[in-house]
C-alpha cells in the first residue's frame, strides 16, 4: 500500500529551492492537487502539506513567501495555524481559504493577511497571492500578535504606547497681504 506523503515538494531532500516558496496546507488531497495545478506554471515553488503541524515545520524550515491554509483543518483549524505561522515567521503573509460550509470569521481571522472563498478562480488565487507577497514586509523582525483566544476574550486592539500630549499651539497671527509693487 502506498501512503501519501504528509508534505510534498522536492524530489530530493538535498535539492535546494530555486524559486520563492509558497506553503499550502489542506487536509483534502484533491484540494492540494488543485493548488499544485494552480501554481504549476508560476514563478513560485508550491509545497503542500496535509496537516497544520507539518505546515508549521515547513514554515520554519523553508521561510516561504506565503502560506495558504484551509480554515477547516482537523484537529486545529486554519485560524490557529495562522497564529502559529505568525509566531514562527511574522513577516510571512497568510491567505485563508474558506467555504460555504465554513465561512470566514473576521474575528478569528484578524491576524490573517487575506482570505478567499472556495470555489475560486485560479487567476484570482494567483493574483491575490502575488498581491500579498508584494505587500509583505521584507524585514525579519517579528511583530506582536494576539492569538485567536486573546482576540475573542479581549476585543481591544493591540495599540502603540500612549504619547504624552503635545502642548497646545496658539493660533498664528493673521498676516496682511503684502502690497504689490508696480511694474
Amino acid at each position: 500500500m502506498i501512503r501519501p506523503r504528509a508534505c510534498s515538494h522536492r524530489k530530493s531532500p538535498y535539492e535546494e529551492p530555486t524559486l520563492p516558496t509558497i506553503v499550502a496546507v489542506d487536509d483534502s488531497a484533491t484540494m492540494r492537487k488543485c493548488l499544485e495545478i494552480a501554481f504549476a506554471s508560476t514563478e513560485f515553488e508550491l509545497v503542500t502539506c496535509g496537516d497544520a503541524a507539518t505546515a508549521v515545520k515547513k514554515v520554519k524550515e523553508l521561510t516561504p513567501v506565503l502560506v495558504i491554509a484551509d480554515i477547516s483543518l482537523p484537529p486545529r483549524d486554519g485560524y490557529v495555524l495562522c497564529d502559529d505561522v505568525k509566531t514562527a515567521a511574522a513577516n510571512v503573509p497568510v491567505l485563508l481559504l474558506s467555504s460555504k460550509q465554513n465561512p470566514f470569521d473576521p474575528a478569528k481571522g484578524a491576524v490573517a493577511d487575506g482570505h478567499l472563498d472556495k470555489p475560486f478562480d485560479t487567476q484570482v488565487l494567483q493574483d491575490r497571492a502575488r498581491a500579498l507577497i508584494d505587500a509583505a514586509p521584507k524585514a525579519t523582525t517579528p511583530r506582536p500578535t494576539a492569538t485567536a483566544a486573546q482576540r475573542i476574550s479581549s476585543p481591544q486592539r493591540i495599540s502603540s504606547p500612549q504619547r504624552s500630549p503635545s502642548p497646545q499651539r496658539s493660533p498664528s497671527p493673521q498676516r496682511s497681504p503684502s502690497p504689490q509693487r508696480p511694474p
